[in-house]
């Protein structure tokens, strides 16, 4: 666990996994966001786009995620969609990160972990209940994986335990 190439995670409930640690600091991070979103409807047809802005004040990272869907009714109460966009999180702000190595939130070398989603959705209507099915399509990157680095160390002397392919 916690080596480059093993993509099992820890069994955090099997204390021969890990070793726990004191972590004596605490961190404060600023993350400003909003998003915007305009819908255009013409008979049957929906086109919403819209955008996340955000930024995290450790790194200096500015995120602009945008995003889209374009749907169809058809008078039968069928309903096609395609939708897609930009998704990203800061990994200093994930509990999940910040639980399992707090050196995380204090690192501002680490951008953001980002995905590409798309879908494609056909739903039907009908009086009392619809039925909707969708095929999905994700693209990962920039995204962090378990690594105990012999050479990299926080301020602090503690190893960095976490790195993604990307670098502010």
């Amino acid at each position: 666990p916690g080596r480059a190439g093993n993509s099992t995670p820890p069994d955090f409930s099997d204390p021969e996994q890990y070793e726990l640690r004191p972590y004596e600091k605490s961190a404060m991070n600023e993350v400003f966001s909003g998003y915007i979103d305009n819908k255009l409807k013409f008979g049957g047809l929906l086109f919403s786009q819209g955008f996340r802005l955000g930024y995290l004040k450790l790194n200096k990272e500015i995120l602009w995620d945008p995003r889209g869907l374009l749907s169809y009714e058809f008078s039968s109460g069928t309903l096609l969609s395609v939708a897609g966009g930009k998704y990203s999180q800061y990994m200093q702000t994930n509990m999940s990160y910040f639980d399992n190595a707090p050196v995380v939130a204090t690192t501002p070398n680490y951008v953001s972990e980002k995905a590409l989603h798309s879908v494609f959705g056909v739903e039907q209507k009908f009086k009392e209940f619809s039925i909707k099915g969708e095929v999905y399509y994700n693209y990962f990157y920039d995204i962090a994986y378990g690594y105990n680095s012999p050479d990299e160390e926080d301020n602090n002397g503690d190893p960095l335990t976490y790195i993604n392919s990307g670098r502010a």
